[in-house]
């Protein structure tokens, strides 16, 4: 392996450890265990847990904007990427919800951390806005719509819905209820 994949390799290790022991269970032999190395081996990639979490933020940050970006890529219509974008979503928190509560449990990001992340929310924001933007040319969305005011809207109400329904631990959603959202994007109020 590269020092590259070796970094991925203990991340996702340090992840699944962290979704079965929670952010206090997590401790560095126990990831040293899952991903098959010494403990000492961790601290030639990562200079403590603190760094080891940052870059398990940033490392699912970057897999959930490329999935995001191919969830949003598929499908032959506006309405369709929608639907795809929100399953994509849910999918995504209900997999990863102890590293979302993690991050939430950070006080303080380093510097490098926090513009990292709001780089990534940028690159997000615009795979939203790209989307808007294509379904204009090709006429299913309103020319007159201002691309950035639904993007805003499209992240907004996604992200509202998935939070909800993750942390509120309802019945997961129904392709119908699902549906029905979209519509509400799609239609609006009135």
């Amino acid at each position: 392996m590269t020092r590259e994949e070796k970094q991925v390799h203990i991340i996702r290790a340090a992840i699944k450890v962290l979704s079965e022991y929670g952010l206090d269970g997590t401790k560095m032999e126990l990831v040293a265990r899952e991903a098959g190395i010494g403990k000492g081996t961790i601290y030639e990639y990562f200079a403590g847990k603190e760094k080891l979490f940052e870059e398990m933020i940033i490392y699912s940050v970057q897999s959930y904007s490329q999935g995001l970006k191919q969830s949003m890529d598929q499908g032959d219509c506006i309405e369709e990427k929608l639907l795809n974008c929100i399953c994509y979503n849910m999918d995504f928190f209900n997999e990863n919800l102890d590293m979302l509560l993690m991050a939430m449990q950070i006080n303080v990001f380093s510097q490098e951390m926090r513009q990292h992340m709001e780089e990534q929310s940028i690159v997000i924001f615009q795979h939203c806005r790209d989307m808007v933007e294509k379904a204009q040319a090709k006429g299913e969305l309103r020319s007159d719509l201002d691309p950035e005011l639904a993007s805003f809207l499209i992240n907004g109400t996604i992200d509202q819905y998935i939070k909800q329904r993750v942390f509120s631990k309802k019945s997961p959603p129904t392709r119908r209820e699902q549906q029905a959202l979209v519509e509400v994007m799609l239609q609006g109020l009135r």
